[in-house]
């Protein structure tokens, strides 16, 4: 899944060419999201590079970036519980596609 900078043109924000970064979402951003995306694109380069751990059995593990700015989105907006965030991750696109979801993971996965 692309960064927050790769979706926002990383190019066109390094030579300052403006746009309106709702075009490249097919729903609708709100304020928030819009200020959670510049924070994100703040601290991005600052992101600890994350290994997945591969225990063998079981699933594949989910890419360990995307669950990071979940809680990050977690705290941002506010929200109380994992089961919240599922649910808000669940029905709000832009901020699942913000976070870097294809799908939502399991609430054992959150937890």
């Amino acid at each position: 899944m692309k960064s927050v900078s790769e979706i926002l043109g990383g190019t066109q924000i390094l030579i300052d060419i403006s746009y309106d970064i709702q075009d490249c979402f097919e729903e609708f951003l709100s304020e928030d999201h819009r200020t959670f995306i510049h924070m994100l694109r703040v601290i991005e380069s600052y992101f600890p590079r994350l290994e997945k751990s591969a225990g063998g059995i079981g699933r594949r593990p989910y890419e360990n970036t995307p669950i990071l700015k979940a809680y990050l989105a977690k705290s941002f907006f506010q929200i109380e519980t994992n089961s919240e965030l599922r649910r808000r991750l669940r029905n709000d696109a832009s901020l699942r596609r913000i976070c870097g979801f294809a799908g939502i993971p399991s609430p054992a996965t959150f937890s």
